[in-house]
């Protein structure tokens, strides 16, 4: 979900509020694409995307580097709409990861639909991102969990210091409710167990996170 994107149609002319949208969904596409992912449904700030078991890698692997692609790539973002429009604004695309074995299928024609999954884990990606603040990652505890060893090894995660202070726990999670105490969160979602993604390691021959395709 882009962060406060109601606030940037208010500084911005309808023009360059649909540029910015487009250029954020361009720069995103690229990173579904190589990461293969798919893309799914599209409605105005929020971008959805799924990554399926194949016989190519890791998908869970795949969401994850997809999602700290995300975060640098809003960065350069941001930077170039700080130069042009001269101001402070920080842009953000706050996003949440979940997993699960949901119904999946195209909605529509097949020339203009658009692929739709329907359960549990849609609905706790969605709500994650619409609760982390600050470009933060957010991924829950069962994602996590099924990462294979060598790559979880490689996983970075946390949750915020109980005593309000900037630091982090690492490597234990927390009560969605917890975590985001200023945040609205659904009564299905509270216990939610879920910690922020931090950093991503990378083998040497495999490259890392890129803002650009």
């Amino acid at each position: 979900s882009l962060q406060d994107a109601h606030a940037l149609w208010v500084r911005l002319t309808a023009q360059e509020y649909f540029e910015l949208l487009n250029e954020v969904w361009v720069e995103l596409d690229r990173i579904f694409r190589r990461q293969r992912g798919v893309r799914g449904t599209q409605t105005g700030e929020v971008l959805v995307c799924y990554f399926l078991p194949s016989a190519g890698g890791s998908y869970l692997w795949n969401a994850l580097v997809a999602a700290q692609q995300t975060r640098e790539a809003l960065r350069q973002v941001s930077r170039r709409w700080k130069q042009r429009k001269s101001w402070d604004v920080e842009l953000n695309m706050n996003v949440g990861l979940d997993e699960g074995q949901e119904w999946i299928g195209g909605v529509g024609p097949a020339e203009q639909g658009s692929l739709r999954v329907l359960g549990d884990a849609a609905d706790r990606a969605e709500q994650l991102s619409r609760t982390s603040r600050h470009g933060a990652i957010l991924v829950t505890r069962s994602l996590l969990g099924k990462v294979p060893a060598d790559e979880a090894q490689r996983v970075t995660y946390g949750v915020p210091a109980p005593d309000g202070s900037e630091g982090r726990l690492l490597f234990t999670f927390a009560r969605l409710a917890d975590i985001a105490p200023s945040s609205p969160v659904s009564g299905r979602f509270a216990d939610l167990a879920v910690a922020e993604l931090l950093d991503l390691q990378f083998p040497p021959q495999e490259p890392g996170p890129r803002g650009n395709a």
